[in-house]
């Protein structure tokens, strides 16, 4: 697959030269966190633009990207039959709050009247995340790595921590430290502290 070997920096897009909150440009190729990597390769073997996948109704503004994975990414994605969760058996589920009010304010400096909201996600535990379950998903998945608060299944912030793509046992993401690879779905499960993945199928 294309941009293995591309290098990792957080946060690399933005709304382009002269935008009042991130200047990054609105795309680029040579280097990706891994939500950036997901939506460029899922814009570039779809019919949907970049900017459908990034921004709530396509309009490119900060206040309409899709911050939030759980909130946002996820159900404008399945909006645009990009993606649809698998169902797997037993799940767990955890939840998230979030102040958006003091969210905003951290990251652009604006003020709003934005109210707190909650937020969940089911997902398959860690013991559960085994060679049989996935055989059974499609050779094709996106995966999403979960993190929760350590005796609490309730965070606070984002609880999707990562974010890559399946085939078979290999996952193809842009790691912090490496980049985009594709290295062993287990080994790296292993070298992590994600209490689970929620598994969904890519649409052709």
């Amino acid at each position: 697959m294309q941009y293995l070997g591309a290098a990792y920096i957080l946060d690399p897009l933005g709304e382009g030269y002269g935008a009042p909150h991130d200047q990054d440009p609105i795309r680029r190729i040579d280097a990706f966190d891994c939500l950036t990597f997901v939506e460029t390769v899922l814009a570039d073997n779809s019919s949907e633009d970049l900017q459908k996948i990034r921004y709530a109704g396509g309009e490119i503004d900060w206040f309409r990207r899709n911050h939030w994975t759980e909130k946002d990414w996820i159900p404008n994605a399945m909006a645009l039959e990009l993606i649809m969760p698998i169902e797997y058996g037993h799940s767990a589920k955890t939840f998230a709050r979030v102040n958006l009010r003091r969210w905003y304010k951290e990251k652009v400096g604006v003020d709003t009247d934005s109210r707190p909201f909650e937020m969940s996600v089911a997902y398959v535990p860690r013991a559960d995340s085994t060679p049989e379950l996935l055989a059974k998903m499609p050779h094709e998945t996106l995966v999403f790595f979960i993190r929760c608060g350590v005796g609490n299944s309730t965070v606070q912030g984002d609880m999707i921590a990562h974010t890559g793509f399946l085939f078979g046992q290999d996952l193809m993401h842009a790691g912090q430290k490496v980049g985009v690879v594709r290295v062993n779905f287990f080994e790296y499960m292993a070298e992590s502290r994600f209490c689970g993945v929620a598994f969904y199928k890519i649409i052709p």
